[in-house]
């Protein structure tokens, strides 16, 4: 203590007010470098690209936002969605000393970085997903060799992932909900934006098989968003 004293004789003033009291100015001249970019997902088939602060984004819905920010002190990650409460990361440095966060971008928002002050700011407007679409071209009938017939058309921005005939029994109670069966439906190519197909299929080992059900045809994405045709009439052929 004695030596701290006199190596800090003269100075001691300046030296507890900067303990107590911290230079706001110094920590507004800091310098922060600041990277952003975006992976959209996968099934867009888009490539990721680097944000220009203050330039609007439009990126496609559920793409990934990474900032990364150095700089001498830990930053506080600022999100702004639309029509929702706001929320406000503080990302830990990590091996490198950069201080990451990634942001998952559903709606339009704006992302800020703040250090004494705002740094950075990346406003984004997002390309929503179109929920797929799918519709019988000719109904359900019944073909040669038992086999159930129809043909159906679906369409998606992006490509649909899944399809399926769906059959619901009519003759249960309305409180039970909707009592369903999925059969799959192979397409004719993978992940098509749009296709028109002829379905052919020997059904008379369903479960359901005798009974009269209401079927319909879904279509899901890779995002799990789906679609459905309207429900027709159908009668389940069973081998006597």
């Amino acid at each position: 203590l004695a030596v701290a004293g006199v190596v800090a004789w003269g100075d001691e003033d300046t030296r507890l007010n900067r303990a107590f009291m911290p230079s706001f100015v110094a920590g507004s001249d800091a310098k922060l470098n600041v990277e952003a970019w975006v992976t959209p997902p996968d099934y867009t088939g888009s490539a990721p690209f680097v944000l220009t602060p203050g330039e609007v984004a439009n990126v496609p819905e559920h793409s990934e936002i990474t900032l990364r920010v150095i700089g001498p002190g830990r930053p506080e990650i600022k999100i702004a969605p639309a029509g929702a409460m706001g929320a406000s990361l503080h990302p830990r440095a990590g091996i490198d000393g950069a201080y990451e966060s990634k942001i998952e971008v559903d709606r339009p928002m704006k992302v800020a970085v703040h250090f004494w002050g705002e740094r950075a700011s990346f406003p984004f407007t997002v390309i929503d997903d179109a929920t797929p679409t799918v519709a019988f071209v000719e109904p359900p009938k019944l073909g040669d060799g038992d086999r159930t017939e129809f043909k159906y058309k679906l369409a998606d921005d992006y490509g649909v992932e899944k399809l399926e005939l769906i059959a619901l029994r009519t003759d249960t109670p309305k409180d039970a909900g909707a009592v369903e069966d999925a059969v799959p439906i192979e397409m004719a190519g993978l992940a098509p934006k749009e296709e028109e197909g002829d379905y052919s299929q020997d059904l008379v080992r369903h479960r359901w098989a005798g009974l009269d059900v209401m079927v319909k045809l879904r279509a899901t994405d890779a995002s799990g968003a789906y679609g459905e045709s309207e429900a027709v009439p159908f009668h389940l052929i069973e081998k006597i």
